[in-house]
């Protein structure tokens, strides 16, 4: 990447229009950054500020980026998490014709020249509650309680994988 290089990471669509997007900025002052956007019904993007990233040593660490996106008319909103810490929302945005009917996570848009590897350890989407950043590999797994109208669900981890259901 050069240094004005920006590729997305995760995007999300509404049909076959993109409307939500994760953005990874090539390294400045020694840290990567990341940022999210979301398109209005105007067809404008409207993104948060650019955030650093840790960069951990291999095998010694991870980042943790979580968004909460609403498509609604006047109220609309985008939030950006990093490793557990609200960064910056965006609210008040008229894009209620821009709900989620698919995704893509990789990147996306790259320059022909860029070189690199890229690394995922988990996924998880979700409709209506907050997820959290993961667990530490050594925690007692938590049982589900029992809800009304829930349907109660046990995962296993695989040790290998701890991170991984």
């Amino acid at each position: 990447m050069g240094s004005s290089d920006v590729l997305d990471l995760f995007d999300g669509y509404n049909d076959t229009t993109a409307v939500l997007k994760v953005q990874l900025q090539e390294p400045t002052a020694g840290a990567y950054k990341i940022r999210a956007g979301l398109l209005d019904n105007g067809a404008t993007w409207h993104y948060t500020g650019w955030y650093a990233l840790t960069n951990p040593e291999p095998g010694e660490g991870w980042n943790a980026v979580e968004l909460s996106y609403q498509a609604l008319a006047d109220d609309g909103a985008i939030t950006l998490w990093l490793n557990g810490v609200s960064q910056q929302s965006l609210g008040q945005m008229d894009n209620d014709t821009r709900t989620l009917t698919a995704v893509r996570l990789g990147a996306q848009n790259i320059a022909a020249a860029t070189r690199g590897t890229l690394y995922f350890d988990e996924f998880e989407s979700r409709r209506f509650s907050y997820i959290g950043t993961l667990r530490e590999p050594d925690l007692p797994v938590a049982e589900p309680g029992s809800e009304p109208g829930w349907e109660a669900m046990t995962y296993s981890y695989d040790p290998a994988h701890p991170h991984a259901v």
